[in-house]
């Protein structure tokens, strides 16, 4: 349940840290991004982003478009198998949580430019929707066949102690009958 919600908070966070787009700016965007190496997985987003406070909305948006490409390639990854990428997929969302105070500054500073990156937003997400639900489902199970498994450990240990407690009892009861026939 709690990767389900990771999923959740992290969708959310992705749409809110993306939406500050500008159509004009894109060659500037692409500009600045290219003077430093775009970051592939989480690990390229912690070293580039973690903790950095943005100047401007389009900083904030370039930021934001290459962390949705990177959400997008981790769920490609984590669709076809990648356990790294799954785990990745998990932690995106922790770490976009940073975000979410720039987020909301940016959305007050650029109304306009949030809602057209949305709709970008939106079509970049289209695609792998089904990915998203099926790794989520498999999450989902993976966590249930653990605590599925934890739960029958515990019956056995439950059942096994409530077996010998009865087997205690009628020992008991043997041992009274005994005495209280011997006594007739």
């Amino acid at each position: 349940m709690k990767k389900i919600t990771y999923l959740l908070i992290a969708f959310a966070l992705v749409l809110s840290v993306v939406s500050c787009g500008n159509k004009d700016d894109k060659k500037n965007d692409k500009d600045k991004t290219e003077e430093v190496a775009k970051a592939k997985d989480l690990n390229g987003l912690i070293k580039k982003y973690d903790g950095v406070e943005f100047k401007d909305c389009d900083e904030f948006l370039a930021a934001a478009n290459e962390m949705l490409d990177v959400f997008v390639l981790t769920v490609d990854k984590a669709y076809e198998g990648d356990e790294k990428a799954e785990e990745d997929f998990t932690k995106l969302a922790e770490f976009m949580e940073q975000f979410d105070a720039q987020a909301q500054k940016f959305e007050e500073e650029c109304p306009e430019k949030m809602a057209e990156f949305d709709k970008k937003s939106e079509e970049k997400f289209e695609p792998i929707m089904d990915k998203l639900m099926e790794i989520s489902f498999r999450q989902m199970a993976s966590e249930m066949d653990e605590t599925g498994e934890d739960f029958a450990e515990d019956m056995d240990n439950a059942v096994e102690e409530i077996e010998s407690e009865i087997d205690e009892t009628i020992e008991q009861i043997d041992d009274n009958v005994e005495n209280a026939i011997d006594n007739l």
